[in-house]
């Protein structure tokens, strides 16, 4: 492990002994079908779109059309949530050793409702005030390194997701929905080890974009210490889950 992370030591602990039950496969599966998956593809696209939370409330009126129009782009954008977590299931069984850059492209386009677009060739912002995306020039070189070095053996598998989250999230490789795409390779790591996606709020989206600012330099850098705080905070998202899905199964005994 390149990080001390006692978060992801306890996960680990308890994940060997729920793997020895096999009411939390059953209770992990429902949990994730019923309340994970469809809790984290929301949040996920409210953090991006944090005005669709409280749309219609608040001292601004909006009219009928406009409440309905915006109903119809938050279906729009969770469907493309779905559809891209279906594409992974059906198309990279392993994300360590069949993902490539050709997936990672086409979950952009499902995400982002495009076709055919491939990595950016602008440079973009993140409006973020000490952190600028790499030149677009860099990109398809620096995503193929993300995608060996996720491969390496020091890294922890519940590393190894956090690590790729925040690789393409360095990296932005597309105009639009580049968190969205890491958290949801992100995800689909972590369910190949048996465990729920890691939900961020979008009440921490603050939070989280800070954190996700200072291990982003961390990363440029290749400064560990300085992606510590992510690595952390993304651990105790995805034990909170954990203890869902344990919860469930303690219930499902009754």
């Amino acid at each position: 492990m390149r990080y001390d992370n006692p978060v992801i030591d306890d996960i680990e602990r308890k994940l060997k002994v729920a793997e020895g039950s096999p009411d939390y496969f059953l209770a992990r599966g429902n949990c994730i079908k019923r309340d994970l998956l469809r809790r984290e593809i929301l949040q996920s696209y409210l953090i991006e779109h944090p005005s669709f939370a409280n749309f219609g409330e608040g001292k601004t009126k909006r009219s009928r059309s406009q409440l309905s129009e915006a109903r119809v782009i938050l279906r729009t954008g969770i469907k493309r949530l779905y559809d891209s977590w279906h594409y992974l299931v059906q198309n990279v069984p392993s994300v360590v050793e069949d993902l490539t850059s050709a997936n990672v492209i086409d979950l952009g386009n499902i995400i982002n409702g495009t076709s055919g677009e491939a990595f950016r060739n602008v440079r973009v912002s993140m409006n973020l005030p000490n952190y600028t995306p790499p030149n677009p020039l860099k990109v398809p070189e620096m995503m193929e390194d993300l995608l060996t070095e996720v491969k390496a053996e020091d890294l922890h598998p519940i590393e190894r997701a956090f690590y790729l989250h925040l690789g393409v999230a360095s990296t932005q490789p597309f105009c639009d929905g580049n968190k969205r795409v890491a958290r949801m390779l992100q995800n689909k790591s972590l369910d190949e080890q048996w465990l729920p996606p890691a939900t961020i709020h979008f009440s921490e989206r603050r939070k989280y974009i800070d954190l996700l600012e200072g291990a982003m330099n961390g990363y440029r850098e290749k400064d560990f210490k300085k992606q510590g705080p992510f690595f952390q905070y993304m651990a105790k998202k995805l034990a909170e889950s954990f203890e869902y899905v344990i919860r469930s199964t303690k219930r499902k005994k009754r």
